[in-house]
């Protein structure tokens, strides 16, 4: 850092946009934190790894980015198997098993969001 400007390189430019940042961030630790609950631990992080995929779906609005047939086919098996994981139409369904791919969602979009923001 001191090469490249040294503490005015540590500067935020966008202060409002990094306090978003870090709410989608709080946000999406405290929803996983609160599946924690009610979950087992290996079926909340199954669930919480559904962030990738909630990134690039938001990749083509957020970011213009082209999604090919390959990828959305991709994309619906990835949420395909997050219902094979959550089984909701099974007894052993409850609410809180949704709570990880809340917590997903916003960690998805705070992987599309820009460096500047």
């Amino acid at each position: 850092a001191m090469r490249d400007g040294g503490l005015r390189a540590l500067r935020v430019r966008n202060l409002r946009g990094q306090c978003v940042l870090a709410a989608l961030l709080v946000a999406s630790m405290f929803l996983f934190v609160a599946s924690l609950r009610t979950l087992e631990l290996a079926t909340a992080v199954s669930l919480l790894f559904t962030g990738p995929l909630v990134a690039t779906a938001l990749a083509a609005p957020l970011l213009g980015e082209r999604i090919g047939w390959r990828r959305s086919i991709a994309l619906l098996a990835g949420f395909g198997g997050v219902l094979v994981i959550l089984r909701p139409g099974a007894a052993t369904f409850t609410w809180a098993a949704l709570l990880p791919v809340a917590a997903a969602a916003p960690a998805g979009r705070y992987a599309t969001s820009s460096p500047a923001a």
